[in-house]
C-alpha cells in the first residue's frame, strides 16, 4: 500500500512538472495573441465598425467588414477564427465596405490581452493547480481531495492555455494546445458537480451510485469529442462553414456550463439544509464564502459603476484575483476546516462588504456633482477640498463600521448578537464578585435567564471526585444518581468523550447520559477547563420551551460556566 501511495505521488509530481511547461507555454501565447484594431458588433449578419482602435487607420465607424485574409465574414465570432495563426504587430487583408463602395485595406493586428491579463491568469493557473496538488498530498485516501486535484488540474490549465484558437507558429506543434484545451476545459464543470455530490458526504439521487457518477462524466466525454472533432475540422480545412459548425456545439457547450454550474450550487445549498452536523455546515459554509468572495469583487468594483455609467474603480483584470480565495476556500473546507472560525469570517466578509458597497455607490453618486463643481475652480481650491473630503471619510469610516458591524449582527447574527451581549455583562460582573456563592448565583441567573431550563447542575473535581457545586430544579434522587460510584464513573466517561471528540459528541454524550441516569432527562453535559488546568462539568436537563438546544446555547453556557470556574480559582486562591 505505501509502494502504491509513493507512486501515485512520483506521478503527480511528474504531472505537476508537465503542467508547468505546459502552462508556460500556453501562457506566452496568451501574451502575443493578436486582435483587430477595431470594436464591432453584429447588424443583419453583417460585421459593423463602432470604434476605431488605433489610429492612423483606413477604416471608420460604420464601416461593414466584409472579410479577412480569406475568411468571408457573417458575424464578429468569426473573427476569431480568421486570426487563428496570427500573433500581435501581424499585418493582415481586409475588404470593406463603406456607403455603396467596396474598399481593399491592410489591418496592422493589435495585442489582444494586456500584460496585467497575462500576469493575472499566470497567478491564477498555477495557484489553482498548487492547491489542488496541496489538498491532494493531504488527503489523498479521501475521495473528495482527489475529485478537488481534477477540478483543479482542469480549470488552471484551461486558464493557463486560456483559449482554444490556432497560435503562431510550425506545424504541427501548434495543435497541440488546442487539443489539449479542449481536452481539459469540458471536463472542469464534471468535476466541480461531482465533487459537490460527495462533499462533505455523498448523496446520490440514483442508485447505484456509480450510474450518478456517469452521467455527470457522460456529457463532458460527449463534449470533448464534438468539439475536438468539429474544432480540428476547421482548423484543417481553413473552411468558415466548418468553423460555424464548430461554433454552434461551443454554444451547446455553453448551456452545459451553466447548466451544471447551477446543479452544484442547488447540491451545495441541499448539503448546508440536511447537514447533520455543525463540522459539515462550516464545510458547505467555507464554500459558499469562497464562491461569494470571488465574485464579490467583480460585481462591486467593476458590474455597479459601469451599470450607473461610472468609470470602473479597478481594472477588471485585478478583480479576477480575487478568485484567489474560491480554490483556498476548498481546499480549508477539505483539509482544515476547524482551523478558523468561519462564522468570524463570514461576519467581517459581509460588514466590510457593505462598507466597500456603500463607499462605491458614494463614489458613483459624488464623481458626478463634484466633477461638475470642481471643474469651475481653481487647482489649489479643489486640492484642498479632495484633501478635505478624504480627511472626513478617514474620521468617518470607524463610526460607520460600527454602525454596520451592529446592523450585521441585529439581522444575520442576531442569537449570537444577544448572547455576546450577555456574555461581555457576566464577565463584567465576575470582576467585581467576592464569594463563590455569589459567583455560582449569577451563573444561576444568567443560565436561566438566557435559555429556560427544566433544572441544570454544576459539578467541581474535589480529590479525584466529581462534585455538585450547586444545582437548579433536581430532585433528591437525581442528587443521588450523580454522586453514587456508578454515576462518577459514567460521568468521567461522558466527560472524556467530550472533551476527545469536541462539540460535534453532544448527541453520542446524550445518548450515554441517557442510559446512565435513566428517567432523569439530562439533555447536555459540557466540560468546563479552568486557567488552573482544573475541570468542572456542566450538567443541561430540557428547555422549558421543549425546543432543541442549538449550538449558539451551547457555546453561551460554555463562555459563561467558563468566566464562573475562572472566577472561583481567583476568589479560592
Amino acid at each position: 500500500m505505501i509502494a502504491v501511495r509513493v507512486a501515485c505521488k512520483i506521478v503527480l509530481i511528474s504531472l505537476l512538472l508537465v503542467a508547468i511547461a505546459i502552462g508556460l507555454w500556453g501562457i506566452s501565447r496568451v501574451g502575443v495573441r493578436s486582435d483587430v484594431p477595431f470594436k464591432w458588433e453584429n447588424r443583419d449578419s453583417r460585421v459593423v465598425v463602432t470604434e476605431v482602435l488605433a489610429p492612423p487607420n483606413v477604416l471608420m465607424a460604420g464601416d461593414v467588414v466584409l472579410s479577412l485574409g480569406q475568411i468571408f465574414l457573417q458575424s464578429g465570432e468569426e473573427i476569431e477564427f480568421a486570426l487563428d495563426g496570427t500573433r500581435a504587430g501581424d499585418t493582415i487583408s481586409a475588404r470593406v465596405q463603406r456607403g455603396g463602395r467596396e474598399l481593399e485595406a491592410r489591418l496592422t493586428l493589435r495585442h489582444r490581452n494586456t500584460w496585467r491579463y497575462t500576469i493575472v491568469n499566470l497567478i491564477l493557473g498555477f495557484f489553482i493547480i498548487a492547491i489542488g496538488a496541496w489538498v491532494f498530498f493531504n488527503k489523498s485516501r479521501e475521495q473528495p481531495a482527489r475529485i478537488f486535484f481534477g477540478l483543479a488540474f482542469s480549470l488552471g490549465m484551461a486558464i493557463l492555455i486560456s483559449t482554444a484558437r490556432l497560435p503562431a507558429g510550425p506545424q504541427p506543434w501548434i495543435y497541440i494546445l488546442p487539443v489539449l484545451y479542449w481536452f481539459i476545459y469540458p471536463v472542469f464543470p464534471a468535476f466541480f458537480l461531482h465533487f459537490m455530490t460527495i462533499f462533505p458526504r455523498e448523496k446520490s439521487a440514483l442508485r447505484p451510485p456509480k450510474l450518478q457518477t456517469l452521467l455527470i462524466y457522460s456529457p463532458a466525454v460527449i463534449f470533448v469529442a464534438l468539439l475536438q472533432f468539429f474544432h480540428l475540422t476547421a482548423l484543417r480545412s481553413r473552411q468558415v462553414e466548418h468553423f460555424r459548425d464548430y461554433y454552434q456545439v461551443f454554444n451547446f457547450h455553453r448551456f452545459y456550463i451553466i447548466i451544471f454550474f447551477l446543479a452544484a450550487l442547488a447540491t451545495l445549498l441541499h448539503s448546508y439544509r440536511t447537514a447533520e452536523s455543525s463540522g459539515e455546515k462550516d464545510k458547505v459554509r467555507w464554500i459558499l464564502w469562497g464562491i461569494a468572495m470571488g465574485c464579490a469583487p467583480f460585481i462591486v468594483l467593476w458590474s455597479i459603476p459601469l451599470a450607473f455609467g461610472a468609470a470602473p474603480l479597478v481594472p477588471e483584470e485585478i478583480t479576477s484575483l480575487a478568485l484567489l480565495v474560491t480554490p483556498l476556500s476548498f481546499a480549508f473546507a477539505i483539509v482544515k476546516y476547524h482551523l478558523l472560525d468561519i462564522d468570524a469570517i463570514i461576519n467581517r466578509s459581509i460588514v466590510y462588504g457593505l462598507l466597500t458597497g456603500m463607499i462605491v455607490g458614494a463614489y458613483v453618486i459624488l464623481s458626478g456633482l463634484a466633477g461638475h463643481f470642481l471643474l469651475t475652480m481653481t487647482l489649489d481650491t479643489s486640492r484642498t477640498i479632495t484633501i478635505v473630503c478624504t480627511l472626513a471619510a478617514a474620521l468617518l469610516f470607524n463610526p460607520a463600521k460600527q454602525k454596520v458591524q451592529n446592523f450585521v449582527d441585529r439581522t444575520f447574527y442576531r442569537v449570537k448578537y444577544n448572547y455576546r451581549l450577555v456574555t461581555k455583562e457576566f464577565a463584567q460582573r465576575m470582576v467585581t464578585t467576592r464569594t463563590q456563592a455569589e459567583v455560582l448565583a449569577l451563573l444561576t441567573q444568567h443560565l436561566h435567564a438566557a435559555v429556560p431550563l427544566e433544572k441544570m447542575a454544576i459539578l467541581g473535581s474535589v480529590q479525584d471526585k466529581l462534585e455538585i457545586i450547586t444545582s437548579d430544579g433536581m430532585r433528591e434522587a437525581d442528587q443521588a444518581s450523580l454522586v453514587s460510584a456508578e454515576g462518577q464513573a459514567m460521568l468521567k466517561l461522558v466527560m472524556q468523550i467530550e472533551l476527545e471528540t469536541g462539540k460535534e459528541s453532544h448527541f453520542a454524550a446524550r445518548a450515554v447520559l441517557g442510559e446512565s441516569f435513566e428517567g432523569a432527562n439530562w439533555e447536555i453535559l459540557l466540560p468546563v477547563t479552568m486557567n488552573t488546568g482544573e475541570r468542572g462539568l456542566l450538567l443541561l436537563g430540557r428547555k422549558l420551551s421543549g425546543g432543541k438546544y442549538l449550538e449558539e446555547d451551547l457555546e453561551l453556557f460554555a463562555a459563561l460556566a467558563t468566566e464562573a470556574f475562572n472566577a472561583m480559582a481567583r476568589i479560592r486562591f
